[in-house]
């Protein structure tokens, strides 16, 4: 039995020796055959990587209009889900371009009535695909600023005319303009109208006036829509008896007023849709620093500081117009010298002035760019004390506003 059993074991050792011979030999010719094929270059089969494909063209392109910008968005191309992108967005007109990795594009300084429309493109590293279709424009809302003083309010000009009854704003053009128009305004004696602005058929409710009154926006839509201007928003901000060397200086509250009121306006414009620009300003005032000899002799320097403040604190085109209405309040102090209202050295010092303040209006017109000038002076007045303009001197002088910058608008 014993020697049964050891006879067993020993079988059972020389198999496996047998074995592990074996499996050396195997490994050994291994070893010696990855030694080979590493000396002779042999490599794995590489993995594969798949580029990816030439975008098809972004999708649900569109244009969000905000103030002085204009912000476009899309979709990315269906077939290139999850590779790298960059976008290209040209503009029609060219002059506007943008490259981005992410879906949207802002593009600022839009500070004129330019129609813009916009295209797409994609493009991975296997190539840039086709443009999206042209945009269509956002639609366009052109702003009007009208500011100054008592005749800019229209102190005395009253829609219903106190001599005859006759309603001056019943003119079939004056409606159709009008109530095509909308309005905001701040200013003396009136109570605030918007935002949200309000059509400008809406009264002018001048405390204890007997009709509502009207300045020279009445005339200048008018004007501007029988020349083919539409959606048209006047922003009117005009106080009685203030000076452009005191009240209207950049850090008082009329001027603060006159910007706020305005950019308002564009705001509310830009969250309705349109894009909004300011086509023009229309400056009527300088009766009363004419009053004073040390205001005159620098109401020029103020106009051309004031011009430029308002240009740069309302991000303006450059060629935007700024029309003055050049003052004349010679009949005004006829009528004071004969009332024995001042002494005649008074008034010949304010007939004085009244000649500087003229004079330095007409120098900014013909020494700042893109500024222009109408003379009020054959425009009638009231006769009582011949300082405001009559009603249908207010609906002329809109008019002569309009003539004088309908070809410069932005």
């Amino acid at each position: 039995m014993a020697w049964h059993g050891v006879e067993r074991g020993t079988d059972v050792r020389h198999k496996l020796a047998r074995s592990t011979g074996a499996g050396v030999v195997v490994v050994a010719v291994l070893a010696i055959l990855t030694v080979a094929i590493a000396a002779s270059g042999a490599s794995s089969p590489p993995r594969t990587h798949l580029r990816p494909r030439i975008p098809t063209a972004p999708l649900f392109v569109s244009v969000v209009p905000g103030v002085g910008r204009l912000t476009v968005s899309w979709a990315p191309p269906s077939n290139v889900l999850g590779a790298a992108v960059r976008y290209t967005v040209r503009s029609v007109p060219a002059g506007r371009r943008c490259s981005t990795t992410t879906t949207s594009c802002t593009f600022r300084h839009v500070d004129d009535a330019t129609r813009w429309r916009f295209r797409v493109t994609a493009a991975t590293s296997s190539g840039r695909g086709p443009a999206s279709r042209l945009t269509a424009p956002p639609p366009q809302m052109t702003v009007l600023v009208v500011a100054g003083q008592s005749n800019a309010v229209g102190i005395d000009a009253f829609a219903i005319d106190p001599t005859t009854h006759h309603d001056v704003l019943s003119s079939a053009r004056i409606d159709e303009a009008a109530g095509s128009t909308l309005s905001i305004w701040r200013e003396s004696g009136v109570p605030d109208a918007g935002p949200p602005p309000v059509p400008l058929t809406t009264p002018q409710a001048l405390v204890d006036a007997p009709s509502p009154v009207f300045g020279p926006e009445m005339g200048l839509v008018t004007r501007l829509y029988e020349d083919g201007w539409r959606n048209l928003l006047v922003v009117k901000v005009a106080f009685a008896g203030t000076s452009l060397a005191d009240d209207w200086t950049t850090s008082g509250i009329l001027y603060q007023t006159l910007i706020k009121t305005t950019q308002g306006a564009l705001s509310w414009a830009a969250a309705n849709g349109w894009s909004a620009t300011v086509g023009g300003v229309y400056w009527l005032q300088g009766e009363t620093d004419a009053e004073h000899h040390h205001m005159a002799l620098a109401y020029g320097q103020h106009l051309t500081a004031f011009i430029a403040s308002v240009r740069s604190d309302l991000a303006l085109n450059a060629r935007t117009p700024f029309v003055l209405g050049e003052i004349d309040v010679r009949k005004y102090i006829g009528y004071r010298l004969s009332h024995h209202l001042c002494t005649w050295r008074a008034c010949q010092a304010e007939l004085k002035g009244n000649a500087e303040v003229r004079a330095a209006q007409r120098l900014v017109a013909s020494t700042v760019p893109s500024t222009y000038l109408v003379d009020t002076a054959p425009l009638a007045r009231y006769g009582d004390v011949f300082i405001h303009l009559t009603n249908l001197a207010e609906l002329r002088l809109g008019k002569e506003f309009a003539i004088a910058s309908v070809h410069h608008l932005t």
